[in-house]
């Protein structure tokens, strides 16, 4: 039986055929006047509709780059498997290249990537490719890729010098110019910045946080990915881990818990929470509650329970940026994961909620 899913991508793929053969013969301003014309000639009853159009090709964007700024204390890692489609990662790093002069960028791959290829980016300027061999177990969402990637490159970075250092992905582009401009005048010392209004930064989700992006000085983001190895088998799905019969009924209760907190407005917490969720996290989680457990040696209450530390760790040892500023581009998951607006990121952690977290804490105490 074919489902609605299926005649909805099956219609979408009949009606652009004519569409793209006109989008052919025409120039990259006349492409985009001709689709804004489109979308404005749909009639949603129930939503405004908003249209961005993001060049693929650096030689589309324009821009020069500051040439009154310098940024060679700062490195860039892209770390993760090159994606090749339309050069994406190449074109992103050339990207990089002409915003911010004297920038060091880091691409943290796989030791099975073509010569080719690897050629093509050493040529670049400043630019080192880094091959890493293969972990002999993925972990849990492939945790320990990202582990073994980033830290070989944070490394790099920091016996060379390095002060500050850009975590991002081979496949995510941030478009502004200024986008690393904003990240070092949000900084806060002895803080992270991460990044907020995406699918995977929380409110209610303890230490849930986004790892696609991670901005700090070398020393605290090579704490960050100094996370240990998860060696849990790959093969156990998350569903499993969510079984009944795997988790304890508070683990049960945690999880219900969360559900019902997503839309929620405000951010309580009802009742005492150990540890226990940390022991069927994914990436984010384990990542972010590492890092606080290493930073917070000293500073730590015997007394307080995953809430508290959660609460302390979004005071104290966090920055959020949101997506959108930074002009965040995801080439996965078709860029679902980036589209949200407010009204469909209730659940979500964006700067404005984290702003919002830390102001109502300081102002009770």
């Amino acid at each position: 039986m074919v489902t609605k899913r299926e005649l909805i991508n099956r219609f979408v793929k009949l009606y652009v055929k004519p569409i793209n053969i006109i989008m052919k013969k025409l120039n990259y301003s006349q492409r985009i006047q001709f689709e804004t014309e489109l979308f404005k000639n749909i009639n949603n009853e129930k939503a405004f509709i908003r249209v961005s159009f993001l060049p693929k090709q650096i030689s589309e964007v324009g821009i020069n780059g500051q040439k009154e700024t310098s940024f060679e204390h700062i490195a860039i890692i892209l770390q993760g498997p090159i994606d090749n489609k339309d050069e994406f990662t190449y074109e992103t790093v050339k990207m990089y290249l002409q915003y911010y002069p004297k920038v060091k960028v880091i691409v943290s791959t796989w030791k099975d990537t073509g010569e080719a290829i690897i050629e093509k980016f050493e040529k670049l300027q400043n630019v080192k490719v880094i091959l890493n061999e293969y972990p002999r177990v993925n972990g849990i969402g492939n945790i320990n890729y990202q582990l073994k990637t980033s830290l070989s490159g944070v490394l790099y970075a920091r016996e060379h010098g390095v002060r500050y250092i850009w975590k991002t992905r081979t496949d995510q582009r941030f478009y502004n110019p200024f986008a690393l401009n904003e990240l070092i005048g949000t900084y806060q010392t002895e803080k992270l910045s991460f990044l907020g209004a995406v699918t995977n930064s929380h409110v209610n989700r303890l230490f849930h946080i986004s790892d696609f992006m991670v901005f700090g000085e070398v020393k605290d983001i090579e704490v960050y990915f100094s996370c240990p190895f998860d060696l849990t088998d790959t093969s156990i799905s998350k569903h499993y881990r969510l079984n009944q019969e795997s988790i304890s009924k508070e683990m049960l209760e945690y999880f219900k818990w969360t559900e019902e907190c997503e839309n929620n407005l405000d951010l309580t917490f009802e009742y005492k929470l150990s540890e226990s969720p940390m022991k069927y996290a994914n990436p984010e989680m384990l990542l972010s509650y590492n890092y606080y457990k290493m930073k917070s040696l000293e500073n730590h209450n015997s007394e307080w329970d995953l809430k508290d530390e959660y609460q302390d760790f979004l005071n104290n040892y966090v920055v959020i940026v949101d997506a959108d500023i930074l002009g965040l581009y995801w080439d996965k998951y078709d860029h679902q994961a980036i589209q949200q607006t407010y009204f469909e990121r209730k659940g979500k952690l964006d700067h404005a909620r984290w702003v919002s977290i830390r102001r109502n804490c300081i102002s009770d105490s």
